[in-house]
C-alpha cells in the first residue's frame, strides 16, 4: 500500500482490528426490529416485480423478524410426549393443542400448534412451591378467598379476651363485622367491637402488632364488583379460578380468553376482573384446608372457624396426623422416590441427601442377606448458624424491641444505654444476648448486673433439667452464680415468685410479665417461668410431651414417608437432634466438626440408641414417635402421663437415675443396662478407623467459567490459556474464555520409547453431549479416546490409550502406601482422617469448638490453654507423620514441622485460630481460610501436580457401595 492518508487510516484500522467490521453482529441488537422489518418490506416490495414468490410469502418472512417465543413457554418440547425421555423433558413445560400432532412448530403455526394458556400457567406451577404437609399438592394463591379465611380465623383463634380464647360464634361475627368490611384491621377496631359487644373494656392478647397481619381483601375487591354473588356459595369455584389466573398470568389478553370459560359472566365484569392482578402463593393447599376431614367430618377450616384451637393445634391431633399420612402414603406408592422428590417442598441439599438415606438402608438391607429392618431411627441435623450471622439477627431483633419498649419498663436514660451498648456489641453469645433481653437485670431478683462482669453470673434452666430436656433460650434466664447454686432443682415461680424485685416497683412475677407485654421474653418462656410442675394439666402435659417427643421438621416427614413406602414392614422412629446433644454432654463424647468426619457416625449411632430406648422403655408412648401411630389423650391424665414417665425427661432412666437396670416405663420388667449402653457408646467413640464415603460426582454444569478475557498482549499476566469465543475468533484477537470445567476424569495409558505413563485427564464438559449418545461403555470409552488423546500425543509419544473412559470426581484409589480421593486431573485429598486422643479431643473442644462450654462439661485441665494448644499441636503433627504420609506429597508435611517455632510464640487466640485452619487443611472440603499472621503455612494440605497425577501400574481403582459394605477393586494394570 502507498503512503497515502487512506492507506494509512485503513493500516491502522487493521491493526486495530477494526477493518472491514462484519454488518451481521450482536451490536445490531439496539436497532429496534421494526426498522428491519420496514427495511425487508421495501426490498420485497421492489424485488416482487422479478420474484413474485416473494410477495406471496411476505407475512412468513416478516414473520422471522417480528416473532418472538414468549418467556413463559420455554423449551419447544412436548413435556407430555412419551416418545421423548424424562431426561430430555425435566426443563420443558410447553403443552400442544393436540397432544398427538408431531408436526415441527414455527413462527406461522405457533399459535395453532401451541397450547399458550395452559404452558403459561405449567411455567408459573413449577416455580411455585408445594403444599407444606401434603406431598406434590399446589398451594392455594395468596389471595385466594379460602386461604384468606384460613389466615384471618387461624390469628382470631390466637387471640386471648380477658385470658380465654374467642369462641367459634365470636371469631364468625368479627369476620363478619370487621374483616369483611375492612381491608386492614387494627386493635383498636377490634377492642372498640369487643367494648360495644361486652359492654365493658376486655383485656387483649396475642397480637403480634398494632394491626392484624392477615386480611379478607379479596372478598371486598369482588363484593365491589359483584355485589351478593360473592357470598353465594354456588359461584365459590368460579371465584377461585378467577383469583388463581390473575395470579398466574401477567398477561391480561390470556385472562381475557380464560374468563370466557365461565359462562355467566358479563362482559363488564370480565373487563374488571382482567384489571385486578393478584401476586404470592401461600404455604397449604385447597385438599388440605377442605378435603382432610377429622372423625367428627369437619375439615381444617371449619375446625378453624368452629373451634377454639389454633392450626397447629388443629394439625398436631391424632386425627389429622393420621389422615394426612395416610394421604401422603397413597401418594407415595403411586411414585416412585424421584417423582416425589420432584415435586417435593424442600431444598436441593436435602433431596440429594434423601436419596442417600434410602441407597445407604438399601446397601445395609443387602448386607443383612435381605432381611428387612424391623426399626429406622431418622433424625434431622440442623445446620449450625453462623455467629456473625446470628449476631446481627439478635441485634436486629434486640433494636426493634427496645423500640417499642414503655419508660416504667426500663428507663428512657437506661434504655439509651443499653440500645448504645447493643450497637457497640461485636457479637452477641447468649449471656450478652439474655443479658439484653432481662432489661440488663437479675431474672431471679431484679438486681442490676454489671455488664463488665458478665462472667459472674450463669445461665440457668428455669425448667430444671430433671424435669424436662430443653436447651432454648426460652427455658434460659441469666442470674447471679450465688443465687443459682442455691436454686438446685427447684422451679423459679415458687422460689421468687412473689419476691420484691430490687430497684423495681413490682414482685419478680410482675417482672416478667412486663417483659413479656414489651416484647422482651416469648410466651412460651413467661409460661415456663411461671409454671409448677406439680400442677400442670393434662392438655399442658400433653404439650410438654409434645416438645419433647414430637419431631415435626418436614424433612424427617418426607423421608419417614419415603421409607414407609419401600419398607412398609419397618416402624420408623423420629428423634429429636437435641437428645443426642444431651448424651454427648452426659458422657463427655466431644464431637468435633472441624477433626474428622466420623462426628457423622457418632450421631447416627446416638441416634438408634435414642430411639432404641424410647421404644423399649415407653411402649404406650410410641405414638409420638414411631411414624404412623396415632391415639388420642385418655382422660384419665395421671394414668395416661405422669405415672407412666419421670416427669418430661425422657432419658432420665439414661442420664439421670442411679440406677443400673433400665425397665419398661411403669413397670419392673428390665431392658436395657445403663453401664451396658454407655460402655458400648464409648467403645464405638474411641474407634481409631472408620469406613468413610465419599459420594463420587459428575459435573454436567458451565462449559467455563463466564469471565471474557482480553487478547493475552493486553493480559499484565501473560499466563492464560483461552477457550475460543467461537470457530472463527482466534483467541491471539479476540481473547476467551478461561477456567475449562470437566464433567469427570479418564485414565489415559500413554507408552514413549522409554516408559509407559498411567495419567489421570479431564474430560470437559463440552464434549458431555457427544459422548452421551454413546450408551455402550466400550463405544464410550472409545468416543473420550478420540476427543482426548490428540491433545496427550506429543514428542516421544508412541501410543495414547484411554483404559478407563468414565472415573468420577472424588473416586477412591490406593497407589501403593497411598490412599486418596481424585479431585480433580491435578488435585488429590487424602483418604485417611485425623484422629486424637480423648485429651487431644477435649482441648479442641474447650478451646476451639465450644469455648463457652454450651455442649460439654467444664472440667478443670490444671493446663493454661496456650501450653494444651501447643501439645494439640504435636499430637497433629505425630499423628500426620505416623498414619498419613500421604501429606509427603508437596512437602506438607514439612511444611507443619517447619512452623512449629512460630506456632510456639503465637498468643492464645492465634493458636486457636491456627489450629482450626490447619484441621480444617487436612480435611478433604477446606473450609478455613484464616491462617493467621507469624504462620508461613501458605497452601497448606492442597496436594496438586501441575503436569497431571500420574499412577502407578498397581494402582488400585476402589468402586464403593453407599456404606463402604461392598466393595469392587479393579488394578488399572489389568485394564
Amino acid at each position: 500500500m502507498d503512503d497515502s492518508s487512506a492507506s494509512q487510516t485503513i493500516l491502522a484500522k487493521i491493526k486495530e482490528g477494526k477493518f472491514l467490521p462484519k454488518q451481521r453482529t450482536n451490536k445490531n441488537g439496539i436497532i429496534p426490529y421494526q426498522l428491519h422489518q420496514i427495511e425487508l418490506d421495501k426490498i420485497l416490495e421492489k424485488q416482487g416485480k422479478y420474484y413474485p414468490f416473494l410477495i406471496k410469502e411476505k407475512y412468513k418472512l416478516d414473520e422471522l423478524i417480528s416473532f418472538r417465543v414468549p418467556y413463559y413457554i420455554g423449551p419447544m418440547v412436548d413435556s407430555h410426549n412419551s416418545k421423548i425421555s424424562k431426561e430430555n423433558t425435566s426443563f420443558a413445560w410447553m403443552v400442544r393443542k393436540n397432544s398427538n400432532d408431531t408436526e415441527a412448530i414455527t413462527p406461522w403455526n405457533f399459535s395453532e400448534k401451541v397450547n399458550i394458556d395452559k404452558s403459561a400457567e405449567n411455567f408459573i406451577r413449577r416455580m411455585t412451591t408445594k403444599d407444606t404437609y401434603l406431598l406434590a399438592e399446589d398451594v392455594l394463591p395468596r389471595f385466594s378467598l379460602e386461604y384468606q379465611e384460613f389466615t384471618v380465623f387461624n390469628e382470631l383463634s390466637n387471640l386471648r379476651v380477658n385470658n380465654r380464647p374467642l369462641s367459634g360464634a365470636e371469631k364468625q361475627e368479627i369476620f363478619d363485622t370487621l374483616f369483611k368490611k375492612k381491608k386492614t384491621v387494627s386493635e383498636r377496631e377490634l377492642k372498640n367491637w369487643l367494648r360495644t359487644k361486652f359492654q365493658t373494656s376486655p383485656s387483649l392478647s396475642g397480637m403480634a402488632d398494632k394491626k392484624f397481619t392477615s386480611t379478607y381483601s379479596t372478598y371486598i375487591d369482588l363484593k365491589k364488583i359483584f355485589s351478593d354473588k360473592v357470598d353465594d356459595k354456588k359461584y365459590h369455584s368460579d371465584f377461585e379460578k378467577i383469583i388463581e389466573w390473575s395470579t398466574i398470568f401477567e398477561d391480561k389478553n390470556i385472562v381475557k380468553r380464560k374468563l370466557n370459560e365461565i359462562s355467566w359472566l358479563s362482559e363488564d365484569e370480565k373487563k374488571k376482573v382482567a384489571n385486578l392482578r393478584y401476586q404470592g402463593w401461600g404455604r397449604l393447599s385447597h385438599k388440605l384446608l377442605t378435603e382432610i376431614v377429622d372423625e367428627n367430618g369437619q375439615n381444617l377450616l371449619m375446625a378453624l372457624r368452629n373451634g377454639t384451637q389454633n392450626f397447629n393445634q388443629i394439625i398436631s391431633s391424632p386425627d389429622f396426623k393420621a389422615k394426612i399420612e395416610e394421604a401422603n402414603q397413597a401418594y407415595v406408592k403411586d411414585y416412585d422416590m424421584e417423582d416425589i422428590l420432584s415435586e417435593a417442598y424442600t431444598s436441593p441439599q436435602n433431596k440429594k441427601a434423601i436419596r442417600q438415606v434410602v441407597k445407604v438402608v438399601d446397601d445395609i438391607t443387602r448386607a443383612m442377606g435381605g432381611q428387612k429392618p424391623a426399626q429406622i431411627a431418622i433424625e434431622f441435623a440442623r445446620e449450625e448458624s453462623n455467629s456473625s450471622d446470628l449476631t446481627k439477627t439478635r441485634k436486629s431483633q434486640l433494636l426493634k424491641i427496645y423500640d417499642n419498649v414503655a419508660d416504667d419498663i426500663i428507663t428512657s436514660e437506661s434504655k439509651k444505654d443499653l440500645v448504645a451498648q447493643i450497637n457497640d456489641a461485636k457479637s452477641l453469645k447468649d449471656k450478652l444476648f439474655l443479658y439484653f433481653l432481662q432489661a440488663g437485670r437479675d431474672a431471679y431478683t431484679g438486681e442490676a448486673i454489671n455488664v463488665d462482669r458478665l462472667n459472674d453470673y450463669d445461665i440457668d434452666h428455669i425448667m430444671p433439667q430433671s424435669f424436662i430436656v430443653d436447651d432454648s433460650l426460652d427455658n434460659r434466664v441469666l442470674v447471679s452464680r450465688a443465687v443459682n447454686n442455691g436454686k438446685s432443682d427447684a422451679v423459679p415461680v415458687k422460689l421468687f415468685g412473689n419476691n420484691k424485685a430490687k430497684g423495681l416497683d413490682c414482685t419478680i412475677r410482675q417482672m416478667w410479665k412486663r417483659w413479656l407485654d414489651s416484647g422482651l421474653i416469648t410466651k412460651k418462656k413467661f409460661n415456663n417461668l411461671v409454671t409448677d410442675p406439680e400442677k400442670i394439666s393434662k392438655y399442658a402435659a400433653e404439650g410438654f410431651i409434645n416438645r419433647q417427643l414430637v419431631e415435626t421438621s418436614q424433612v424427617i416427614k418426607l423421608v419417614a414417608n419415603i421409607l414407609q413406602a419401600e419398607y412398609p414392614s419397618s416402624e420408623i422412629i423420629e428423634v429429636k437432634a437435641k437428645y443426642n446433644s444431651v448424651l454427648r454432654k452426659q458422657f463427655d463424647l466431644y464431637k468435633s466438626r472441624e477433626l474428622n468426619d466420623y462426628h457423622h457416625a457418632i450421631d447416627a449411632y446416638l441416634t438408634t440408641v435414642v430411639g432404641n430406648y424410647l421404644y423399649q422403655v415407653y411402649p404406650r408412648m410410641r405414638r409420638y414417635f414411631v411414624y404412623g401411630q396415632f391415639m388420642k389423650l385418655k382422660n384419665n391424665p395421671d394414668k395416661d402421663t405422669k405415672k407412666e414417665i419421670h416427669k418430661f425427661n425422657f432419658l432420665y432412666g439414661l442420664t439421670t437415675s442411679e440406677k443400673d437396670d433400665i425397665c419398661v416405663s411403669g413397670t419392673t420388667n428390665k431392658v436395657f443396662s445403663k453401664s451396658d449402653i454407655i460402655h458400648k457408646l464409648k467403645r464405638a467413640y474411641n474407634f481409631k478407623y472408620m469406613n468413610v464415603v465419599r459420594k463420587v460426582e459428575y459435573e454436567t454444569g458451565k462449559l467455563f467459567d463466564e469471565t471474557l478475557y482480553p487478547r493475552l498482549d493486553r493480559l499484565k499476566e501473560n499466563t492464560k490459556s483461552y477457550i475460543p469465543r467461537a470457530k472463527n475468533r482466534p483467541t491471539d484477537i479476540y481473547g476467551g474464555y478461561s477456567g475449562k470445567k470437566y464433567a469427570h476424569l479418564a485414565i489415559a495409558k500413554i507408552v514413549t520409547n522409554k516408559s509407559v505413563t498411567y495419567k489421570v485427564v479431564g474430560v470437559p464438559v463440552r464434549y458431555l453431549s457427544t459422548l452421551q449418545a454413546e450408551k455402550d461403555s466400550e463405544k464410550y470409552r472409545r468416543k473420550v479416546e478420540e476427543l482426548i488423546a490428540p491433545s496427550l500425543k506429543g514428542k516421544g509419544v508412541k501410543e495414547v490409550k484411554i483404559i478407563v473412559g468414565r472415573v468420577p470426581k472424588k473416586q477412591f484409589i490406593i497407589d501403593g502406601n497411598e490412599r486418596f480421593l481424585l479431585k480433580s486431573s491435578v488435585y488429590r485429598a487424602s483418604k485417611s482422617q485425623v484422629v486424637l486422643s480423648k485429651t487431644g479431643i477435649k482441648t479442641l473442644a474447650d478451646l476451639v469448638d465450644d469455648p463457652k462450654y454450651q455442649k460439654h462439661k467444664y472440667v478443670d485441665e490444671g493446663k493454661s490453654a496456650s501450653q494444651r494448644l501447643d501439645n494439640l499441636f504435636d499430637e497433629i503433627l505425630n499423628n500426620v507423620k505416623t498414619y498419613n504420609s500421604f501429606y509427603k506429597n508437596g512437602r506438607n508435611i514439612e511444611k507443619l514441622e517447619s512452623q512449629r517455632n512460630n506456632f510456639l510464640s503465637l498468643g492464645v487466640s492465634d493458636k486457636e485460630l491456627a489450629i482450626k485452619f490447619i484441621l480444617s487443611s487436612l480435611k478433604y472440603s477446606k473450609k478455613s481460610k484464616n491462617c493467621p499472621k507469624g504462620l508461613n503455612l501458605a497452601r497448606f494440605g492442597i496436594v496438586q501436580n501441575n503436569s497431571g497425577i500420574n499412577l502407578s501400574e498397581n494402582a488400585i481403582l476402589v468402586y464403593q457401595s453407599p456404606t463402604g459394605l461392598f466393595e469392587r477393586r479393579v488394578k488399572i494394570s489389568d485394564l
